[in-house]
């Protein structure tokens, strides 16, 4: 009896220690690689990650230290151009002072043309009646032309037929 009791204390013991074992076994590989299964609700799934991303462009940086030119804007904020296309355009000062002057006498210009009220001179006014008269000449011309040529084509084709008919007639007199 002894040696049976002795022998199933043994035989737990094994078993006890060998799931001991297979627990803590489990619990190193579940912290090593956690577990990815979710339990699902109703609602929408989404597969997303998130990353840091890093764009390298063919770009120079002009720097002007003598801040002797200005940047003038050709492509706004945002706006889509094509490759080698220009977005900015340097100048300098004295190109600065004389798009100024021209602006200036540009504005000049449009002030006194908005002060002389220019009325056309009876010249021209002669030759804009000109052009229409012969515009509406020629429209008319053609006009007549494609009628004389219509009812020409009808004549002939009457003729045609009626010259037909005349030799019809000789042949059954013959």
């Amino acid at each position: 009896m002894r040696k049976t009791k002795k022998l199933k204390k043994i035989i737990a013991i094994i078993v006890i220690s060998v799931v001991l074992i297979y627990v803590i076994y489990a619990i190193i590989l579940l912290l090593l690689n956690p577990n990815n299964v979710y339990i699902l609700t109703k609602g929408e799934l989404y597969a997303e990650d998130e990353t840091v991303g890093y764009i390298i462009r063919d770009e120079k940086v002009i720097k002007d230290d003598e801040n002797t030119n200005g940047i003038y804007k050709i492509a706004t904020e945002g706006q889509k151009v094509a490759k080698d296309e220009y977005v900015f355009r340097y100048y300098k000062e004295s190109e600065k002072e004389l798009t100024d002057q021209i602006d200036e006498i540009d504005y000049k210009i449009q002030e006194l043309l908005e002060q002389e009220k220019i009325t056309p001179s009876a010249d021209i006014k002669v030759i804009e009646n000109q052009i229409e008269n012969t515009t509406e000449n020629e429209i008319v011309n053609t006009i007549e032309n494609e009628e004389i040529e219509e009812t020409s084509k009808d004549d002939t084709e009457k003729t045609e037929e009626t010259d037909k008919e005349d030799t019809s007639e000789e042949e059954t007199l013959s």
